[in-house]
């Protein structure tokens, strides 16, 4: 006697929505919305950067603008059209790059999707997103790090990072980040 048993066997973790995936920053989503959307939202910023691939087509493109009723800049990272990264912070590194505050844009609700904005505690981050994958600190801020993938959330379209950097127990950058 013979017996065909036929199984659907899945090895893989559950592909559901976690609790701190937020692509959205000041009314623009990350690894979803294009560069299109920046500009109608906020013009062509106080300052761009290009960055060619390969045969000279165009590869990245870095938007600075800076709002000054809040202090705070506001850079859009763009891969081949679409937004891959948003990072808000008080203090730009890069002091050739403060010239963007001299043309200021208002930007609505500099916040994320779920109002988390520069100033917050870190007690206030984790109410939202809960606890973090990684807590450390790096040039003497505590960093909490999220990671997932779109294996394992369907809202994301590839690698999803959000870093939150806190200085004197106040959030000063956050950058969220879904792309490759």
């Amino acid at each position: 006697m013979f017996w065909l048993i036929c199984t659907n066997f899945s090895f893989s973790e559950d592909v559901s929505p976690r609790r701190f995936v937020d692509k959205e920053v000041a009314g623009l989503i990350v690894g979803d919305d294009g560069i299109e959307k920046v500009i109608r939202l906020y013009g062509r910023g106080a300052l761009r950067e290009t960055f060619r691939g390969e045969m000279g087509t165009k590869h990245v493109e870095i938007l600075y603008y800076y709002d000054a009723d809040e202090q705070t800049y506001f850079i859009v990272y763009v891969h081949d059209g679409l937004i891959v990264t948003i990072t808000l912070t008080k203090e730009l590194k890069d002091k050739k790059l403060n010239q963007s505050k001299k043309r200021a844009t208002k930007i609505k609700t500099l916040s994320t999707g779920r109002g988390v904005r520069l100033g917050d505690s870190p007690n206030n981050v984790t109410k939202v997103y809960g606890e973090p994958h990684r807590k450390g600190t790096r040039d003497g801020m505590l960093v909490f790090e999220y990671h997932t993938d779109y294996t394992k959330d369907p809202r994301v379209r590839h690698s999803y990072d959000a870093y939150f950097y806190f200085g004197e127990n106040r959030l000063v950058e956050l950058v969220i980040h879904d792309g490759q």
